[in-house]
């Protein structure tokens, strides 16, 4: 069963993509720390539920570092914080 999945956001907070399906949050952590080079254009990682409506009106169920306030908020709502913000998502990001 998938349960999660993550979402990755672009710096600038106008892009994502989607991706890493597992059972778990850890499982979606894995793959997304094995995902390669994609972790350069999408560096934002957030974990989602997998099931449900559209993407941008998911609630985000965990965070990487710098990213925690986030917890709990939409997809949408997470990308017009760090659109908001670009000096903070480039310090937290560098």
């Amino acid at each position: 069963m998938t349960a999660y999945q993550s979402v990755q956001v672009s710096p600038d907070g106008q892009d994502y993509i989607t991706d890493h399906r597992a059972a778990t949050i850890a499982d979606v952590w894995e793959a997304v720390n094995d995902q390669g080079s994609r972790w350069y254009f999408y560096p934002i990682p957030f974990v989602i539920t997998a099931t449900g409506g559209p993407i941008m009106r998911k609630r985000i169920v965990d965070t990487p570092y710098g990213f925690e306030h986030l917890r709990g908020c939409t997809v949408r709502t997470a990308m017009l914080d760090i659109a908001a913000d670009p000096a903070y998502v480039e310090e937290i990001i560098a």
